[in-house]
Parts: structure tokens; C-alpha cells; sequence
């Protein structure tokens, strides 16, 4: 104990105040006086120290207590005792009684005006107000900075407040928080809603009443309405008050969900009223039941899609029915892709997706289609060879001396008789050609100019495509025609794997010497001159270059004319460069 002041001890009438105890020693520094006159008595001992003094030991004495070491020992009874304080000799003051018969713990001073009772100052603070009858009515609890909160009566209410948070501990940690804004926290300080739970484990919150069933209540505070969340014997069900409180939705033990029905039927039994049929076993994740007539609706939007699925673990939508409400068409989807198609006009297309006909049947995967239109009042007529014994198609075969191919009454390509293909001619230009283009120069004097073959890429963005491919007589390439975005490529076979003795060693400024440059212009276009080489002088220097021989004639007289192929001039020229680079660096170098 630090310190104890009093300023005033007064027994209630008819009672003895007693200090101490056989073998207890009481320090008085002071005088001891009854009603401000030395005490009469007798004081059958004092054991004196520095700093005590007085004496007698019958009739009134004043004993003068003023060192801290002096120790008075009594064995009787102090019948009165009046102190402005008792002081344990601590540095301050730890008890104080006021006059006002207040006790104050770690201060001197007064509760606050108008109230009573117990007042415990330094870091935490509690004070404590009484009514005149005794009645314990507030308690305040501050810490250096101020109240914290304070619990007091309010008629027969016990209310509890708290400045900020009002946080609850068991077992030395937090386990639930009210924040300030009313939120409710268990097993989490920041409760994130009015009501929050949090906690390990799958179940974190139970609701259990004592009478079977039990349910929440929903209220909506507008209209005063509630709906019911609740478990019956292990269904979980859903009640609205419409039609009074009956189950709207319920999953059963088995994970079924019913949506107006209580045994569901299947994974998802929606019911309007009982048809009195029963399900399929093997087809029975979606119900869909009533008396009168039943089905499903699936709405989309004016330019969107409705549709429904076949799915398998290779592809979620292997199959498929969709209805597209933008041009109003219903497609049927087999292996992932579009094989069928009803159109706006009713026109079903099997193979195509823009049927011309009642039925436009069309085989695009092998352009051999086939379409069908009993339309008769054109000239238009459609073949199919079909098998109905052993529901297989059988190969079609057209058997002529030509085989002609018109559009609008007018040929266009035929195959003669020796298997050639004559597009634009009805007559090989040489016997020895397999295919005879002929292109319709009338009125090409400018753009567009007639085009003989056209090759398109059209999935083969950022690489080659091969559009002419030659090869020998078992099948390796010889050399190819190939273009991409950026060009076209003339490729001719240079792989190493074909060569043997390369040399890098040979004199090429000499041969290049001997070719002889010239201008000239064609016969057959005389305004026109060019650059170039007479072949039949560069045969002798370079005849890998060459083609055919010089002065050469068909059997009918007329001329078959040699030709050059000017890129087989590069190596030489590369090489000749080579050489003059060489001079040049020695002659710097001298």
C-alpha cells in the first residue's frame, strides 16, 4: 500500500472502531485528539522513535508523531478517529476520503458536480454516481484522453454505451465488436454489413428452434411483407407470402430443386400443376410440368441469338438448335458446325446457309454439291445419284466426246476428247498442252486488263502459298511459283544437298566480257524498247540460261523460239563484282 488519507472516520452509533490487531503496528505522525482535546485514556504502550514526543499515561494525552520511522502499537480499540487524509508516505497521495464522504483512488479531488461514489484516476478511470438513496446509477470509464464509455440505469434498462467500438473478449482475444455505426462483428473486428460472422471451419453461424422447423424471416419494410428461408427435415425451403406462406422452392436431401413442387421429380422439377404423368429416369435433369399445355420459352434480344446446347467433354456445344432474330433463321448444328437451315421464307438448306429453293441441298466439302429446285418454270435442272437400297451415294459419271460447260446459253470451258481443258478456246492452242486459256482482249486498253488465272490465298496470311508447283517424275519439286503479302517468288531447286564439286574458285570477269548487252525492240510491239540479251549469244557463255535452240521451226514452218531466264546471270555477276572488289582493295592497299 502507498498512501491512505482520511479526513474523517466516524463509527455509526452503537459501534467500535478497531485498528489493528494483536501483534499489529500503527505509525501515527500527528496528534491523536477526540473532538480537537487530547485523547483521556490510557495508552499502555508506545515504542518511541526518532521524532516522537508527548507523554503521560493516564488522562488526556498528545502524542506528536512527526518523523516517518516512529510505530504506535495498539491493542485496544480506537473508538474515534478524524484524518483531512491518510498518507502511506508515497509520493503522492493514493487514497484520499473527502469530507463529502467521497474515496478517491490515485487522487485528491471531487467527483464532478452532482455526482457520487467512487472515482479511480491515472490511466484508466472509472467513476461512479449515486442517487440520494444510494442507488448505483452511472459508471464512467475514461482513459488519458478522455471518456471512453460508461454503463448506467435508465428505469429498468441497463444501457451500455462505448465512445467508438464496444469490443467483448473471452479467454484473452477479441471475439466479438460494435462498431460506432451499429455493425455487428463475430469473429471479425471490421464488420463488413449490419451482421457479420466470420470464422473457420464450413459452419460459421447456426439458427435452431426449439419446436422442429426452423426459419428466418425477411421483412420488406415498404409494404411490411416477409419471406421465410428455412430447413424441414433436411429440405432447405423458400416461402413468400403470396398464396399464403407455402413452400415456393425446395432442395430435398438429394440435391433436387422443386420450383412449385415439394418431391421433385428431377434435378430441376418446375411444376404448374400436377399432370398426373410420370418422368423419364434416364432424361430427368429438367422437368417441366402441367396439367394443360407445357413447354419452355427463351427470349433474347432483336438482333441476338436463342439457343441450346449439346455438349460432351470434347465439345460444349457439339450440337445445337439456334434461332437468330437477326434475319430470323433457325440453325441446326451437328459435330460443331451448321449442317441445316430453315430461313425466314421457310426455304429449308441442307449444307448451305442460303437456300434459293424449297429445298437447297449442297455438298461443300467436296464441290460436288448437289442443289434441288423443282422449280418449274425455269430451265434449270438438279441431279443427284443416290442409292436408297443401301442409303449410300454412287459415283456420277457423265459420258461424252466433250464435255461442255455454259452459263447464260454461252460456253465457257470445255474438256475435249484427249482430256484437255480449254477455258475461253474450244481448241488447244499446241497439242502438247494440257490446259489452253484464252483471255477476251477486246476493250483492254485499260484497267481492268483481262486476267488469265488469279490465285487468292485465303487462310495462309503470313506465310507462302505455292501457287504453281513443278516436279519430276517421282514426285520431288523441281521448282515453284510461291507469293505471300509482299511478293511473288520464281524458285528453281539450289538445295546443297542436290549439288557436288562446288567451286568457289573460277574466273567469272572473263565470261561476263563475252555477254553482250543490247536495246532492241519485239516485232510484234515496235514502239517498244527494251534491254536484254540475243539468246543464242549468251548460250555459249552461260546455257543454263537457255531454253531451246537457235533457228529451230514446228513441223508447219513457224519458229520455236528460243528463251532466256536473265536470273541465271546473277551468280556471274556476283562473282565478277567479287573479283572487282578485290582489284579495287589491292590497288588502295599498293
Amino acid at each position: 500500500m502507498s498512501e491512505v488519507k482520511v479526513n474523517k472516520l466516524s463509527p455509526r452509533s452503537g459501534t467500535t472502531v478497531t485498528i489493528g490487531d494483536s501483534g499489529d503496528t500503527i505509525n501515527i505522525v500527528g496528534t491523536l485528539q477526540n473532538n480537537g482535546a487530547p485523547i483521556p485514556g490510557d495508552i499502555s504502550s508506545v515504542v518511541a522513535g526518532t521524532g516522537l514526543s508527548g507523554g503521560g499515561t493516564t488522562g488526556d494525552v498528545t502524542l506528536n508523531i512527526e518523523a516517518a520511522q516512529p510505530t504506535i502499537t495498539s491493542t485496544g480499540t480506537l473508538t474515534s478517529f478524524t484524518s483531512t487524509g491518510i498518507d502511506d508516505n508515497a509520493t503522492s497521495t493514493a487514497i484520499t476520503i473527502d469530507s463529502s464522504e467521497h474515496t478517491h483512488f490515485g487522487s485528491t479531488s471531487s467527483p464532478s458536480a452532482g455526482q457520487g461514489g467512487v472515482s479511480i484516476l491515472n490511466y484508466g478511470t472509472i467513476q461512479s454516481s449515486r442517487t440520494a438513496t444510494g442507488n448505483l446509477t452511472h459508471n464512467e470509464f475514461y482513459n488519458p484522453n478522455g471518456q471512453v464509455g460508461n454503463i448506467k440505469t435508465s428505469g429498468s434498462d441497463l444501457n451500455i454505451n462505448a465512445s467508438s467500438s464496444l469490443t467483448f473478449y473471452t479467454n484473452n482475444s477479441e471475439k466479438m465488436r460494435v462498431l460506432s455505426s451499429g455493425s455487428v462483428g463475430i469473429g471479425t473486428s471490421n464488420p463488413a454489413k449490419k451482421f457479420h460472422v466470420y470464422g473457420s471451419g464450413s459452419e460459421i453461424a447456426r439458427f435452431e428452434a426449439t419446436g422442429g422447423n426452423s426459419f428466418i424471416g425477411l421483412k420488406d419494410a415498404d409494404d411490411g411483407t416477409i419471406a421465410y428461408i428455412g430447413a424441414d427435415a433436411g429440405k432447405l425451403k423458400f416461402q413468400t407470402s403470396g398464396s399464403g406462406y407455402s413452400d415456393k422452392l425446395l432442395i430435398d436431401t438429394a440435391g433436387n430443386v422443386g420450383i412449385g413442387e415439394t418431391a421433385p421429380l428431377g434435378l430441376l422439377h418446375v411444376k404448374s400443376a400436377d399432370s398426373g404423368a410420370s418422368v423419364n429416369s434416364g432424361h430427368n435433369q429438367f422437368v417441366a410440368e402441367n396439367s394443360g399445355n407445357s413447354g419452355m420459352t427463351i427470349l433474347s434480344g432483336n438482333t441476338s441469338n436463342g439457343a441450346i446446347c449439346f455438349g460432351d467433354d470434347g465439345n460444349n456445344c457439339i450440337g445445337y438448335l439456334n434461332y437468330t432474330h437477326n434475319g430470323d433463321h433457325l440453325d441446326f448444328g451437328v459435330n460443331g458446325s451448321e449442317k441445316m437451315r430453315i430461313d425466314s421464307s421457310g426455304n429449308v438448306g441442307i449444307g448451305t446457309t442460303n437456300p434459293i429453293a424449297d429445298l437447297s441441298i449442297v455438298d461443300s466439302t467436296t464441290s460436288s454439291g448437289i442443289e434441288i429446285q423443282p422449280e418449274l418454270t425455269t430451265d434449270t435442272n438438279r441431279i443427284t445419284n443416290y442409292d436408297r437400297g443401301d442409303n449410300s451415294y454412287k459415283n456420277f459419271r457423265l459420258d461424252a466426246l466433250t464435255q461442255q460447260f455454259l452459263i447464260s446459253g454461252s460456253e465457257c470451258m470445255r474438256i475435249d476428247s484427249a482430256g484437255r481443258l480449254l477455258v475461253g478456246t474450244t481448241s488447244p492452242y499446241s497439242n502438247n498442252n494440257a490446259i489452253s486459256i484464252a483471255l477476251n482482249t477486246t476493250n483492254s486498253t485499260s484497267s481492268p486488263f483481262p486476267q488469265g488465272i488469279v490465285y487468292r490465298k485465303l487462310n495462309f496470311q503470313g506465310s507462302n502459298a505455292v501457287a504453281v508447283d513443278f516436279q519430276d517424275f517421282a514426285g520431288n519439286r523441281e521448282g515453284s511459283i510461291q507469293f505471300n503479302e509482299s511478293g511473288t517468288s520464281f524458285n528453281t531447286s539450289s538445295d546443297y544437298r542436290l549439288k557436288e564439286n562446288v567451286n568457289y574458285d573460277f574466273d567469272a570477269t572473263t565470261r561476263l566480257k563475252q555477254l553482250k548487252p543490247a536495246r532492241f525492240n519485239f516485232i510484234a510491239d515496235a514502239d517498244t524498247t527494251v534491254d536484254g540479251f540475243l539468246a543464242h549469244e549468251v548460250s555459249s557463255i552461260v546455257p543454263e540460261a537457255i531454253s531451246g535452240e537457235k533457228d529451230a521451226v514446228n513441223e508447219d514452218g513457224s519458229i520455236q523460239p528460243q528463251g532466256i531466264d536473265q536470273s541465271k546471270l546473277v551468280p556471274l555477276l556476283v562473282k565478277t563484282i567479287q573479283e572487282l572488289e578485290a582489284r579495287i582493295t589491292t590497288l588502295e592497299n599498293a
